[in-house]
Parts: structure tokens; C-alpha cells; sequence
């Protein structure tokens, strides 16, 4: 799901990879009732691919089934046989709304090498502490 937002700027826009270009970003959310992410151009940077994102709240994470406000993410590469590699994953506060980047994968090369079908970009809630 790559998606050209209003919201980036032209020079991040002007920074996408071929990478970024190529693959597809599927968003795999369950807590779409509660948080909606709007997803921008993929970028690399130092190496790193990143995923800017807009965040858009639409209710307490709560209410969605959430401990705390603290959202896991997963960037997973889908490869040529169908499996699905982990690349990335981290803790996003559900709280800070709006513009913001994930790192999707800490080397965009392997990134580029494993994801031959495309990247899958999950949502849930944070395990409890």
C-alpha cells in the first residue's frame, strides 16, 4: 500500500529509494477502530529503510483491547516462496499522533534481497510489562 499523502513534503518525497519505489507495503492493522496510519513514501537514510507515517487517533487504544497506549510493530519481508521474515520491530506511543518514521529494516540491501514479494507492516498492542 504505498500511498502519496499531502502531508510529505516534496524533498522527503524527492529522497524515495528504488527500493521504496518497488515494493508494496501491505498494513496489516487489527486495531484500525482505534488508530489509523497513513503511510508515506519509503526512504533510506544511512542505510536504514524508514517508513514515514502519519498517525491518526481515532480513539483510546483501550478500547481496542491495549494494556497501555504503547503499540508493537513488525516489519516483516515477504519473500519468493511466500515466507515471511522478520526485519524490524519496535514500541510506537499510540498517543503521539502524527508525522513520524519507522524503521522498517536497519539494512535497506537486505531488505531489498529478502523482500522479493513485497513488506508486510503489522500493528498490536504492546505485550503487558
Amino acid at each position: 500500500m504505498s500511498i502519496r499523502n499531502k502531508w510529505m513534503p516534496a524533498a522527503a518525497l524527492a529522497l524515495s529509494a528504488g527500493l521504496a519505489q518497488a515494493q508494496t507495503v501491505t498494513l496489516d492493522n487489527p486495531l484500525d477502530a482505534c488508530v489509523a496510519p497513513q503511510l508515506g513514501v519509503r526512504q533510506t537514510s544511512e542505510g536504514m529503510l524508514l517508513q514515514p507515517w502519519r498517525l491518526d487517533a481515532r480513539k483510546p487504544v483501550a478500547e481496542c483491547g491495549c494494556k497501555s497506549a504503547l503499540l508493537r510493530y513488525e516489519a516483516r519481508a515477504v519473500t519468493d516462496d511466500g515466507d515471511e521474515v522478520v526485519l524490524q520491530s519496535g514500541l510506537v506511543n499510540s498517543r503521539n499522533a502524527g508525522v513520524a518514521a519507522l524503521t522498517l529494516a536497519s539494512d535497506a540491501q537486505l531488505a531489498r534481497g529478502l523482500a522479493t514479494r513485497g513488506l508486510v507492516l503489522s500493528l498490536g498492542c504492546a505485550p503487558p510489562r
